[in-house]
């Protein structure tokens, strides 16, 4: 019975290590495609980006109302 458990924790420890390096490569490759994005966007002139704002084709966060709602 104990060599069952000390398998199933070997198993738990690679689980949770692959997990682990799984969720830090992710974490990298998000930033790394949210910074590319962020790069490529101040390759357009403001201008071209001003005029697709007012185009509607960005989505508007309104950060509050002026009404006080």
């Amino acid at each position: 019975m104990q060599a069952k458990y000390e398998t199933m924790g070997e198993y738990r420890k690679l689980l949770g290590q692959c997990l682990f390096w799984l969720y830090v490569i992710g974490s990298f490759a998000s930033f790394f495609i949210i910074a590319e994005q962020k790069n490529h966007s101040k390759e357009q002139p403001l201008i071209e980006r001003l005029q697709e704002i007012r185009d509607g084709k960005y989505p508007v966060e309104k950060t509050h109302s002026p009404t006080g709602e």
